[in-house]
């Protein structure tokens, strides 16, 4: 296998917020420092319906991940490893993300 080779393939994995950019920003970033890890990402939007959404593309390459299933169920864990309520560092509790994200993950 040569250097630029990927030992296991690569999946993006789409989250929708409805943070603004600053706090989904600062969500991510809380993310990395509670967890010690982190994913590559990209942050982008969608429009539907008039609507704005905004998101994080996290880009999954994981030697224990290989189906598109397990790159989706192992980002809501990292997103949201303390479960519904997370509270952030402002002392504010996040929303009830998890529902939508379930939501929006069994809509697909």
């Amino acid at each position: 296998m040569d250097a630029s080779s990927l030992a296991s393939p690569v999946f993006f994995v789409e989250q929708y917020f409805r943070f603004g950019a600053k706090e989904l920003a600062a969500f991510y970033k809380e993310r990395q420092l509670f967890t010690k890890k982190h994913f590559f990402c990209y942050f982008d939007y969608q429009e539907e319906d008039g609507l704005v959404w905004n998101k994080i593309v996290f880009i999954v390459n994981n030697p224990d991940i290989w189906t598109q299933e397990e790159a989706n169920g192992l980002v809501p864990k990292w997103l949201y490893i303390e479960g519904v309520d997370t509270v952030g560092s402002d002392g504010k509790t996040y929303q009830k993300w998890w529902g939508i994200v379930k939501k929006l993950l069994y809509s697909i």
